[in-house]
C-alpha cells in the first residue's frame, strides 16, 4: 500500500533534483561517469524482462517458470545494485532522485510502498533492507558526497 509517509518523502525529494542543473563542473566531474546512471538503465531493463514475464498484472508462478524467476531475480539484483550505487555528480544526483519517484510511482501502481518491498528476500539475502531504507541511505551519502556543507 503507499503511504502517505512515502509520497511525501520522494515529493519532498523532488525539487531539490529539479534545481540541480544538468551540467555539472569541478573535480567530481572532471572525466568521470557516473555510475548511477548505468545502474538505474540495467534495473529498468531489467523491470522491463520481468514485467515481460507478467500477464496483466498477475504475478507468474516462478516455481514452474524458471524464466520467470530467473527475471524476477534479475530485476531484485538490479534494484538493489542501483539503490546502492552513491551518486557521484550532481547530475548523477538528480538521476537518483527522479528514479526514486519513479520506483514511487511503480509500487503505487501495485497498491504497495517503497517500504513494503525488500528485493532481497527473493534472493534469501535477508539482511537487505528495504527500498525506501535503501533509497534514502544512499541519497545521504550521495548529498554528504557533492554538496557543501
Amino acid at each position: 500500500m503507499t503511504t502517505r509517509r512515502n509520497f511525501m518523502c520522494v515529493a519532498a525529494a523532488l525539487p531539490v533534483s529539479a534545481a540541480i542543473p544538468d551540467a555539472v563542473s569541478g573535480p567530481l566531474a572532471a572525466g568521470t561517469v557516473d555510475p548511477i546512471f548505468a545502474a538505474i538503465h540495467a534495473r529498468r531493463q531489467a523491470r522491463a524482462r520481468y514485467v515481460a514475464c507478467c500477464d496483466d498484472w498477475t504475478i507468474p508462478n516462478e516455481e514452474k517458470d524458471p524464466a520467470a524467476k530467473a527475471t524476477g531475480d534479475d530485476e531484485c539484483r538490479t534494484t538493489i545494485t542501483a539503490l546502492r550505487t552513491t551518486p557521484t555528480t550532481l547530475a548523477g544526483l538528480r538521476a537518483f532522485g527522479e528514479f526514486g519517484a519513479e520506483l514511487a510511482r511503480e509500487f503505487a501502481e501495485v497498491g504497495c510502498g517503497l517500504c513494503d518491498y525488500t528485493p532481497g528476500i527473493p534472493l534469501r539475502m535477508l539482511d537487505v533492507p528495504n527500498v525506501e531504507e535503501m533509497y534514502f541511505a544512499t541519497l545521504e551519502r550521495a548529498v554528504r558526497l557533492l554538496l557543501p556543507t
